[in-house]
């Protein structure tokens, strides 16, 4: 293969590094809430 067909076109590259920050911010959230909803577990929700 030559080094020119390897190459991803830059919006390529773009739309990937764009979906990877997308994808791990909602990780992130995702772990932020299971963490949050563990730190309440046990508290009265009646107050």
């Amino acid at each position: 293969m030559s080094p020119h067909r390897s190459m991803l076109h830059p919006k390529t590259v773009e739309a990937l590094m764009c979906a990877q920050s997308w994808l791990w911010s909602e990780f992130n959230d995702s772990k932020l809430e299971r963490k949050f909803e563990a730190s309440n577990f046990g508290e009265d929700d009646d107050e």
